[in-house]
């Protein structure tokens, strides 16, 4: 089911500038709760980086047939934070490689 979405400008609906501080604010929130709560260790693999990410965007879509659209928008700053750690993750690992490289030598 598609929800209409007010706030149409020119055929493209606007994202307001404090929607995008709000969105700042909570993704921070979020990858700070997750510090809290699993530190700040890496995922293990590329593999389970998506893996995750495929379990939240199927959250995600399953919230989007539902009424209740925060809950979608949650959804898509799990997604958001997961893609966030995956990059984080993925600079560790290249780092932690290049010092690897720079001992052998």
């Amino acid at each position: 089911m598609s929800k209409k979405i007010k706030n149409w400008e020119n055929g493209v609906v606007s994202i307001p500038p404090e929607q995008v501080e709000i969105f700042i604010k909570q993704f921070r929130y979020k990858v700070f709760q997750k510090l809290k709560q699993k530190g700040f260790g890496t995922f293990n693999s590329t593999q389970e980086v998506i893996g995750k990410l495929t379990e939240e965007k199927m959250e995600m879509e399953l919230e989007s047939h539902g009424r209740d659209l925060s809950k979608f928008c949650d959804e898509a700053l799990d997604c958001a934070v997961v893609g966030f750690w995956g990059y984080c993750s993925g600079k560790s690992w290249k780092k932690k490689a290049a010092k690897k490289d720079s001992k052998k030598k």
